[in-house]
């Protein structure tokens, strides 16, 4: 997602900083492996940082990984969305949606939720200050 949100910021010029976090290092090592093979190395800072440790708030977070990850790590998530932030959640099955989304909806709401070929995606708000 971090070399998406790359490539449409430098088309677009949107993305101000772009920050790929993962505990696991060899994910880590693939990410930077593949921004380089999409030229935008230099975009992205990679971060083995533990969501607990991070202390700031981000405008966008872009999480996709299995529910049973994503219910792990929502109080972290839900933490670090900034007023009027975006939350995009996705990686996990249509039928485990309700489940991620319960635990996601305070504070935040539910702008859209789409399935496709069985893999839902949310995109959730947290309302302004």
């Amino acid at each position: 997602m971090a070399i998406a949100a790359a490539l449409l910021g430098k088309r677009d010029g949107v993305a101000r900083e772009i920050i790929a976090v993962d505990i696991d290092p060899t994910a880590l090592e693939n990410a930077r492996a593949n921004a380089r093979l999409n030229g935008v190395e230099k975009s992205i800072r990679f971060s083995p940082v533990p969501l607990v440790s991070l202390h700031r708030h981000f405008d966008l977070i872009m999480a996709n990984i299995l529910s049973h990850t994503l219910i792990e790590l929502a109080s972290h998530l839900k933490r670090i969305v900034a007023p009027g932030g975006r939350l995009v959640l996705g990686g996990f099955l249509a039928d485990e949606a309700g489940e991620v989304l319960g635990h996601y909806r305070s504070p935040l709401r539910c702008l859209s939720r789409k399935t496709h070929r069985g893999w839902t995606t949310i995109v959730m708000a947290r309302g302004p200050r």
